[in-house]
């Protein structure tokens, strides 16, 4: 007896049974309880397991965001009026979830479009803010060589002066915000709420970065003063 392979198709529906062939353009299977195999197009599917395999995703990730500013990438397969049906994005098992929509803030989908369930909030100011601080989560990117450049301040730290320039590039504001991936780009340009939110997440994710690779300098300063001094 062979062991079950799972296949789940676009429209959310679990197949069991044996793969039985399996090409570029299609899956046959031997479903479950049936006498017939089955021929499955892979466009139609968005992940195949085999038995004692790890999944085989067929799909771009898209991105739920909560009205709490949870980040989680899925697959959605269905939007309702209550409910976003979804898989999990890397899953080691094919487990169909959903979420509830009153709770979500917006679904980005794979193709760049947008789902905002926002239309009832109160003001479009907190949306914007919302939707800036998420954005810089997920798109920011600080600058290339920061966390070298600033390893090195702290290793020259014995000299007391570049400690002030060290401090200041890892706390300092981002200028530097665009990111073509980011879908809300333009909103950098347009809406100064969305701006602000952006930049004061964008500089904690900076300073996420900076300021331990600076420590880390300053102490291999110190310990280099130390094995010196022995």
């Amino acid at each position: 007896m062979h062991a079950q392979d799972t296949l789940l198709t676009n429209k959310g529906s679990l197949i069991t049974g044996v793969i039985v062939e399996q090409s570029e353009g299609y899956i046959a299977v031997k479903e479950s309880n049936k006498d017939e195999i089955s021929m499955i197009i892979n466009n139609d599917l968005l992940i195949v397991k085999k038995a004692n395999e790890k999944p085989l995703i067929l799909f771009k990730n898209d991105t739920l965001i909560s009205k709490s500013g949870r980040i989680f990438l899925a697959k959605v397969i269905i939007i309702d009026k209550e409910w976003v049906t979804y898989v999990n994005a890397h899953a080691s098992t094919i487990k169909i979830n959903q979420y509830p929509i009153a709770e979500l803030f917006m679904v980005k989908l794979s193709d760049g479009s947008m789902v905002n369930f926002t239309q009832d909030m109160p003001t479009t100011s907190a949306n914007s803010s919302l939707l800036g601080t998420n954005d810089a989560k997920m798109y920011y990117n600080p600058p290339k060589g920061l966390v070298v450049g600033e390893f090195f301040l702290g290793l020259t730290s014995i000299y007391i002066l570049p400690i002030i320039p060290g401090l200041i590039i890892a706390t300092k504001t981002p200028t530097v915000l665009d990111n073509p991936q980011n879908p809300n780009n333009f909103q950098l340009y347009k809406d100064p709420v969305y701006k602000d939110a952006y930049a004061k997440q964008a500089k904690i994710q900076k300073k996420k970065k900076a300021i331990p690779s600076f420590l880390a300098g300053i102490s291999a300063s110190i310990l280099g003063l130390i094995l010196i001094n022995l």
